[in-house]
């Protein structure tokens, strides 16, 4: 089991791992969704093992990332629905088929 200290050092490195994947992201630099996935997922893991008496000194920061998280989703929803407008756009222009070539 993974103690109180480690666990806030945890969440506090995810933030800020949160932080710079929304700022590779904004600048068009490529990511490692997936480690920071697994960094994710191990950390939130180890924050619900703590001892019952120590899982509510950790909310703040759970509730900090969540929301980082919430943010990185709507970004990247927000990039997909530019992406698709645009290849609509294009298709629309002729300059591309977003069809696959099937009528």
């Amino acid at each position: 089991m993974t103690d109180l200290n480690t666990v806030r050092e945890e969440l506090d490195q995810a933030v800020a791992s949160l932080d710079d994947l929304r700022v590779a992201m904004r600048e068009g630099d490529a990511v490692d969704l997936d480690g920071f996935n697994l960094m994710v997922a191990k950390t939130c893991k180890a924050a619900v093992e703590l001892p019952q008496a120590d899982a509510p000194k950790v909310r703040p920061q759970l509730e900090r990332l969540l929301s980082g998280l919430n943010e990185v989703k709507a970004d990247i929803e927000a990039e997909q629905t530019e992406i698709n407008e645009r290849l609509n756009d294009l298709s629309a222009a002729g300059e591309i088929d977003i069809t696959g070539g099937q009528d």
